[in-house]
C-alpha cells in the first residue's frame, strides 16, 4: 500500500455529493475505490465552484504507475477541472486537466507526466517570489512545484525566507515576497510548471511566480507568469508552464 496526495480541482459547476476514484495501470490493473478526504475539511463532500481539495495520505495497492482514473460520483453532475496525483514516496507525479463534467456514470480519465526532455541537477528546496498585483489575500496560499522528469513537491504553503515552516500568512497587495519551498521526501529537479491555488472566498491576484533550487548556483530562476485571478468565478487554483527564454 503506497500514500498518494491527490488533489481535485472544481471547474464551473459544483457538488456536495460524493466522490470516489482508483487507479489503474498500463496492464489494466485497477485498485479499489478510495474516497480522497481533504485535510482541511475530513468529513465533508462539498466540491464548490472553482475550488481546490488538497487531499493526502491516500492509499492505494497498484503495483506499477498510474496511466488513468476513475472518477465514480453519487451525484448528477459535477465538472472536474483537474486532478494531480503524486506518489508521496518518489515524488512521481501524474495529471490531467479534462475540464470535463461528470455523471452519476463512471469517468475512466486518462493521466499524464510533465516530461521536458532535459537533464537537470536536482534540489530538495526552492526559493523565489511571488508578486501581488491589486488583490492580496490572507486566505491560505498553495505552491506546487513540477519539474521536468515526473515529479513534483506536495502541495504547500510558501514558506518566510528563513525557514519553510513559517509559513506566509498575509499577501499584501502590490508586493513582492519572498518564500521558500521543500521537495520533503525526494529531490527534484528544475521547474517547469506551478500549481498555485487558494483557499477562502476573496480575490487575490497574483501577477508571477519565480522558482530556483536552492543552494546551487547553477539552478535557472524560472519565472511563471501567465496566471490569473484566483477567485470563485475564474477558479482559486491555475496550472501554469514556465515562461519560454528568448
Amino acid at each position: 500500500m503506497t500514500n498518494y496526495e491527490v488533489l481535485i480541482g472544481t471547474g464551473d459547476n459544483d457538488s456536495d455529493s460524493k466522490i470516489q476514484i482508483s487507479l489503474i495501470n498500463s496492464q489494466g490493473e485497477e485498485t479499489a475505490l478510495v474516497k480522497p478526504t481533504a485535510y482541511a475539511t475530513p468529513n465533508r463532500d462539498n466540491y464548490e465552484k472553482g475550488s481546490i481539495e488538497i487531499c493526502q495520505n491516500v492509499p492505494f495497492d497498484l503495483e506499477g504507475d498510474p496511466c488513468s482514473v476513475r472518477i465514480k460520483f453519487s451525484g448528477d453532475e459535477w465538472r472536474l477541472g483537474g486532478i494531480w496525483i503524486t506518489n508521496q514516496e518518489n515524488l512521481k507525479t501524474w495529471y490531467a486537466i479534462p475540464n470535463q463534467m461528470i455523471t452519476t456514470n463512471d469517468e475512466v480519465i486518462e493521466l499524464q507526466t510533465i516530461s521536458s526532455g532535459e537533464a537537470s541537477e536536482s534540489y530538495e528546496s526552492f526559493t523565489g517570489d511571488i508578486s501581488t498585483g491589486s488583490n492580496g489575500t490572507n486566505d491560505k496560499v498553495f505552491l506546487k512545484l513540477f519539474d521536468g522528469n515526473g515529479r513534483s513537491t506536495l502541495a504547500q504553503r510558501p514558506g518566510a525566507p528563513d525557514g519553510a515552516l513559517d509559513v506566509i500568512n498575509d499577501w499584501e497587495e502590490g508586493t513582492l515576497q519572498a518564500y521558500t519551498a521543500s521537495a520533503l521526501s525526494e529531490k527534484i529537479g528544475d521547474i517547469e510548471y506551478i500549481l498555485l491555488s487558494k483557499y477562502g472566498s476573496n480575490r487575490w491576484t497574483p501577477i508571477a511566480v519565480t522558482a530556483k533550487g536552492a543552494g546551487s548556483v547553477s539552478s535557472e530562476t524560472r519565472v511563471f507568469n501567465k496566471l490569473h485571478n484566483l477567485n470563485e468565478d475564474e477558479n482559486k487554483w491555475v496550472f501554469c508552464k514556465r515562461k519560454e527564454s528568448k
